[in-house]
């Protein structure tokens, strides 16, 4: 019997496995970042300078990360540099853990990128300048995060980053749009101070919107109230008429429902008006020339009744008008735009009391 050659399946071949970094061969490199020159302060290793971190920096993030975890004591410091241009560093997939980082007044390249990185033993970027479109995604801050005074020129990212210690981004210029979608908020986080840009955009609003609904979660209702106005803000810049004037009339006239004074001031104005007309209504039906006291003090208390906008407080009317048709006209006009704009400042006024004593439905 004759042997009959048998055709064997190819085996499938299995992915490359991924380069595992030699750590060995990288903490020789760490070492020879300090061994480079001795005229650059580096110090070593375990205890280097600025310019030592700096230099490690350089180096790259796998040389960067097998020295902080060889060494995870020391604090980076980068305090008043500027990363900008030929000095620009990409700091994505650093890990701070262990020490902290101290940017303390640096000014950093226009695209600065530190997307992965982690901050375990606190961050500080204390009045940080970040160029335009700074990205900070998928950060780890295990401990506190300091942005005060910092400047994003343009928009920032944060997307998908955690803040699991006290952060804060008191007095922080926020030069674009501030994206937090997908974050992990810690309840002491401040935005006390913060400002915003003015250009409203969708982009915006959707990120003023995440951090509201983030904030409400925290049952933080200032926090939540102040990114509702914000939302407003944008949402009242791309909103097309008619709508929009409805948009702007409920910011002048109540700050989205958070001011107090401007509908009380509504309604005060309104009075007044209203009672000039009703005097001038009142003189023209009596044909009055001098000032006629007793008369002048009875149409005020018309229009205070008027004022309060509630049914049977508006008798006197047979009383200080005559039934002359054009004006029992006017009069009626009057009565309805009088009453209509104090409903709505009541309205409004306990708006914003609800709204300041954070009552929520």
């Amino acid at each position: 019997m004759s042997d009959i050659a048998m055709k064997q399946e190819p085996t499938p071949l299995e992915p490359p496995t991924p380069a595992v970094p030699d750590v060995e061969a990288l903490l020789v490199k760490v070492w020879a970042v300090f061994a480079v020159d001795q005229n650059l302060n580096l110090r070593a290793p375990e205890a280097p300078t600025q310019a030592g971190f700096l230099a490690l920096a350089r180096a790259g993030k796998d040389v960067w990360n097998a020295w902080r975890k060889a060494y995870p004591e020391p604090t980076a410091i980068f305090i008043s540099l500027d990363f900008h241009e030929s000095n620009a560093i990409d700091f994505s997939g650093f890990s701070f853990a262990g020490g902290s980082v101290n940017q303390d007044r640096t000014l950093m390249t226009p695209c600065v990128d530190f997307s992965g990185c982690t901050f375990k033993s606190g961050a500080n970027f204390k009045g940080t300048q970040f160029g335009k479109h700074a990205v900070l995604e998928r950060v780890r801050f295990s401990s506190t995060a300091n942005f005060t005074d910092a400047r994003f020129e343009d928009n920032v990212t944060f997307q998908g980053s955690a803040f699991h210690g006290e952060t804060n981004f008191e007095l922080v210029h926020f030069g674009g749009v501030p994206n937090f979608h997908g974050c992990t908020l810690n309840q002491n986080t401040s935005f006390e101070g913060a400002k915003y840009s003015d250009i409203p955009s969708a982009r915006a609003a959707s990120a003023y919107r995440t951090l509201k609904l983030a904030f409400a979660q925290q049952h933080d209702i200032r926090k939540e109230q102040h990114f509702f106005r914000l939302e407003m803000r944008a949402e009242t810049g791309i909103t097309k008429y008619p709508k929009r004037l409805l948009y702007q009339l409920y910011q002048l006239l109540s700050d989205y429902g958070f001011s107090l004074i401007r509908p009380v001031g509504l309604w005060f104005i309104c009075l007044v008006l209203a009672t000039f007309s009703y005097g001038y209504l009142a003189e023209a039906s009596f044909s009055v020339t001098n000032i006629d006291w007793p008369l002048t003090f009875r149409f005020i208390k018309y229009s205070l009744l008027n004022a309060v906008p509630l049914p049977g407080l508006d008798k006197m009317s047979a009383d200080l008008f005559l039934k002359d048709s054009d004006i029992q006209l006017a009069l009626t006009i009057l009565e309805i735009l009088h009453k209509t704009v104090s409903l709505v400042a009541f309205f409004l006024v306990g708006l914003a009391l609800r709204n300041l004593f954070k009552m929520k439905g």
